[in-house]
């Protein structure tokens, strides 16, 4: 069991005034009284561990640095625990600036033998492109040694359904409980058993369904029960729900250029509340075979609060996710539009970038990352570099001036820019889970935060870094 807390510790960061010769500094008791002048505040929390799953972090610092909008610093100081710093730098509010985290730590794993490293000296670099006149709270995740871990259940337990009365010797069936499912299709009896794996000491939301598909639509019928450890329930076919047949159109675009593997996909779920395990309703793989094909999915009626859909295309450079949800049954539309977003780079120097954006997006993301070993066992060195900024049609980012400033000097810490240049991915995101952008950012650069999105639709466009597009043509050739 993880709990999560946040201490805050207040960092300022003080511009000066540049309207006048005085060079005039901000104190504690001056507040902003001239519009000449802008105050930045960073608070940083009691967390120290920079991702979930971190195995072995230590010796982890982080330092905020503000830049000009060329990259140039202006001020920078380490963000120590339970501290106070104010940093002093010309400002122009006619100008942009952007706000800088650099995280370094060393990083071990000898958990996991298949994927163990030892002591590899790590940065990551988090860059929020146009920092305003507001509180930035950084806070790393927190973990209380003192709580007992949760540990998985050493006993599952389950629950037997039977169907009687099947009046179908070909037909579907299948059940979803707890986030896992089973779904076929062959030959059917009058009666067919069901045994099922749940958690032993909770109650469990089980779907289940069977029935035959015809060209007509078909007639599948569905259960939903909440049931507990050693049930044995009974249904007659006659008597069981019925659900209703929709047909949906897959079609995605450029399929003459379409890379075509297991992570091109769809899924269907249905659920009450953003918390539940999603109960699969139905799902398939995109092949070349059925990429125009309509897929049809039998829904149950009346019986869920939210349905949605969520897919995975991966192009040849690009990929696009989307997650769409609906209120009802009559909400699942007949085509479904995997995204209208895309984007053009124009040029990538990482970390220089200007690119073009097509269609209505919330935010961006631009990400790098270096290593320094043949695979990821033999690293000793890793870099990451992750930019994020509001959305924009016109993307630019310059950030060459600050890039040798990141290292520290004694770790003699050299990025070959080629590696950059071919790891560079560029995003587009659309979501209804955060209102705006300076939520957002909350978001990213603490840890702690938890957002529920179950209820929310979501869009991201990603170019694809040419590393990655050169290891799937080789996965595709063999």
């Amino acid at each position: 069991m993880r709990k999560i807390f946040t201490l805050l510790f207040f960092t300022t960061l003080f511009f000066n005034c540049s309207s006048d010769d005085s060079n005039d500094v901000l104190t504690d008791g001056d507040g902003i009284t001239d519009e000449n002048n802008a105050l930045l505040t960073i608070s940083r929390g009691s967390g120290f561990i920079p991702f979930f799953g971190a195995v072995d972090i230590r010796d982890f610092t982080v330092e905020a640095i503000v830049t000009g909008d060329d990259g140039t610093i202006l001020a920078r100081s380490f963000l120590e625990f339970d501290s106070e710093i104010k940093l002093e730098a010309e400002y122009d509010k006619n100008k942009t600036y952007d706000l800088h985290f650099v995280e370094r730590f060393f990083d071990s794993n000898k958990t996991t033998p298949e994927f163990s490293y030892e002591n590899v000296l790590t940065y990551n670099v988090i860059t929020i492109l146009g920092a305003t006149n507001r509180l930035y709270a950084y806070d790393g995740i927190s973990y209380d040694d003192s709580v007992t871990i949760t540990r998985p259940p050493e006993k599952t337990g389950y629950v037997k359904l039977q169907f009687n009365n099947i009046p179908y010797n070909l037909g579907l069936f299948g059940y979803s409980t707890n986030g896992s499912s089973f779904r076929g299709d062959g030959s059917l009896s009058s009666t067919k058993d069901f045994d099922i794996n749940v958690e032993p000491k909770s109650t469990n939301t089980v779907y289940s369904f069977i029935g035959s598909e015809d060209e007509n639509g078909g007639d599948v019928r569905f259960i939903k029960e909440d049931l507990t450890d050693g049930e044995s329930l009974v249904f007659d076919f006659d008597e069981m729900s019925i659900t209703t047949p929709i047909d949906i159109d897959f079609s995605v675009m450029n399929t003459q250029n379409m890379f075509v593997s297991s992570k091109n996909f769809y899924e269907i779920f249905a659920f009450d509340t953003p918390s539940d395990k999603k109960t699969l309703l139905s799902s398939s793989l995109f092949k070349r075979s059925n990429l125009f094909s309509t897929e049809r999915t039998f829904f149950p009626n009346d019986a869920f609060q939210k349905y949605s859909i969520y897919s995975s295309i991966f192009y040849d450079e690009f990929t696009v996710l989307t997650k769409r949800v609906y209120d009802n049954i009559n909400e699942i539309p007949k085509k479904y539009t995997h995204t209208g977003l895309n984007a053009k780079i124009i040029n990538n120097s990482f970390p220089d970038i200007k690119a073009e954006a097509v269609g209505e997006y919330d935010y961006f993301i631009v990400k790098s990352s270096y290593n320094d070993g043949e695979n990821f066992s033999s690293d000793t060195k890793r870099f990451a570099w992750t930019i994020y900024g509001d959305a924009n049609s016109e993307i630019s980012i310059d950030q060459k001036n600050l890039f040798s400033n990141l290292f520290q000097e004694k770790d003699n810490f050299e990025v070959p820019m080629s590696d950059l240049k071919n790891n560079l991915e560029l995003s587009l995101i659309s979501s209804d889970v955060i209102d705006n952008y300076n939520d957002y950012i909350s978001d990213i650069i603490n840890r702690n935060i938890s957002i529920d999105n179950g209820y929310q639709n979501f869009e991201r466009w990603s170019s694809r870094s040419i590393n990655s597009i050169n290891i799937d043509a080789i996965n595709n050739s063999q």
